[in-house]
């Protein structure tokens, strides 16, 4: 088997504790790291956003490759999500206003020095641009795809011309909340936003395909390629006050629409599997072995 072809499944990171946890277990060849939630708890960060500069913290980035590189854990990324509109903050740079484009660019200059010193980033999940947030209207969904497909234009040619050695999936997200909306819901909003790209691909995401009345997973495999799969289920039940519908429970037969279809899609495709579920932070090394086991096996 070649390194192309070997089956990576693995799990969300929280936090530094979260991956060196993971990292370690039987099974487990592939973490995803959210540096956003490394940031709510607590967590020593990656890298750091200040002025307008893009800075790797080595001393973390060298300790999450040190332990990958023992447990052959293959490292992706995903991109913090947008809160406020506040260039300052890296949580306040949004993909629906040009102005901050240059310091977001800048941002995936960064992530492929990441990946070149230290092997983290091969894969990178980011959200659509967001419209709405919780400190008032960003602009229009119009804009925001408008502003998107831009923005992604301009990564990918960034891409080729500098050859960057990671592949970026956007990430098909649920309906509209009252106080957050981000484009990308709709299967036309990820046409539109990945526009003429070459380079850039999906990250579906089977519980957020559960949360949108008009998504599709048939025609996002093929829409573009896929680099990424969150693989987690809820129970459909789509609420506009917040996202507790997205329970991000482990997906199984039985509480996952076309779990069948998922299964065949990551064996022909060998896409990577990221079980973006809550319920493993809970759960025992054990119960999270037995999961991923189960899954291997179907996989294989």
């Amino acid at each position: 088997m070649t390194k192309d072809h070997i089956r990576r499944v693995g799990l969300n990171a929280r936090s530094l504790d979260d991956f060196f946890r993971y990292a370690k277990l039987d099974g487990i060849n592939l973490i995803e790291i959210n540096p956003g939630a490394f940031d709510k708890n607590g967590s020593d960060m990656i890298w750091t956003y200040n002025k307008g500069i893009w800075k790797i913290n080595r001393d973390v980035a060298k300790r999450i490759q040190d332990t990958a590189g023992e447990h052959d854990i293959q490292v992706q990324l995903h991109i913090p999500y947008e809160e406020t509109n506040d260039p300052t903050k890296e949580k306040g740079l949004c993909q629906a206003v040009k102005g901050h484009h240059q310091a977001l660019l800048d941002r995936y200059k960064m992530l492929n020095d990441l990946l070149s010193e230290y092997s983290i980033g091969k894969v990178i999940t980011t959200h659509p641009p967001s419209y709405l947030l919780k400190n008032g209207p960003v602009c229009s969904l119009a804009q925001a795809l408008e502003s998107g497909r831009q923005f992604y234009f301009a990564l990918d040619e960034m891409i080729k011309e500098q050859g960057f050695g990671f592949k970026v999936g956007i990430e098909n997200v649920s309906d509209p909340k009252n106080h957050h909306a981000e484009a990308g819901y709709d299967i036309a909003h990820l046409r539109d936003l990945l526009g003429n790209t070459e380079e850039i691909g999906l990250t579906v995401d089977a519980g957020h395909r559960l949360l949108a009345k008009n998504m599709s997973v048939s025609r996002m495999f093929a829409l573009a390629p896929i680099v990424n799969l969150h693989f987690h289920s809820n129970p459909g039940e789509f609420t506009p006050e917040d996202f507790r519908d997205d329970q991000h429970n482990f997906a199984t037969e039985e509480n996952l629409q076309y779990f069948g279809t998922y299964i065949r899609s990551i064996r022909r495709y060998h896409i990577p599997v990221i079980c973006e579920t809550g319920t493993h932070f809970n759960a025992s090394d054990a119960a999270i072995v037995k999961y991923i086991s189960n899954l291997r096996m179907r996989l294989s």
